[in-house]
């Protein structure tokens, strides 16, 4: 969010000849609908060219228009403004290969005739996503239950991951990969709106 405002404010002074009209109120405008987005983005770029407007119209910045801008926004004002935002962990994925190649195995072993007797199946990974990723884990939750008299798998992988939880705005979403999709959101952002830090006034 911070790159954002940098962002705005540089594209002022380059619309305004470094000379923006009320500079300490300057943001990146972004709001919780279209409505308050129209009614807000001015006064947040007091100074910006037509241009400017327009070229940040596009990227609809406003819940409903592009929501995970509008996240980023909301987190960065609960984190700075009330609390930290709350993680926990989360069941990611469960390697179901190491699963079904024990099952394999098990089967060829009773059938001399298969061309695969005798020999070791190969653990092909698959890790596959559960419907509930039990959030946020606690004692006691159960990751997978297997037949009653099967043997031990060594080889059955899970893999956990730590998720943020905001109500209403991310709710069990991995940190890691909400972190890499608002890096290359913002990225993305400066990359389009780069080119108005050479517009002339």
């Amino acid at each position: 969010m911070s790159a954002l405002d940098h962002l705005a404010y540089q594209i002022v002074c380059s619309d305004t000849g470094d000379d923006p009209p009320n500079p300490k109120a300057i943001y990146f405008p972004i709001a919780d609908d279209a409505a308050k987005y129209e009614a807000g983005k001015r006064p947040k770029l007091k100074g910006a060219r037509q241009e400017t407007f327009d070229a940040i119209d596009v990227l609809k910045p406003y819940k409903g228009g592009n929501d995970l801008l509008w996240s980023l926004s909301r987190l960065n004002n609960i984190e700075k403004h009330r609390l930290l935002i709350a993680v926990g962990s989360m069941f990611q994925s469960l390697n179901l290969g190491a699963h079904i190649s024990v099952m394999m195995s098990d089967f060829i072993s009773t059938r001399p005739d298969d061309p695969f007797y005798g020999k070791e199946i190969p653990v092909l990974d698959a890790f596959y996503r559960p419907a509930d990723v039990l959030f946020p884990l606690k004692v006691g939750d159960e990751l997978f239950i297997d037949l009653p008299d099967a043997k031990v798998n060594e080889k059955l992988q899970f893999r956990f991951s730590v998720a943020l939880y905001e109500p209403q705005i991310v709710e069990a979403q991995s940190l890691l990969d909400t972190v890499h999709q608002l890096t290359a959101l913002v990225e993305g952002i400066v990359g389009a709106l780069t080119p108005r830090l050479k517009a002339t006034p």
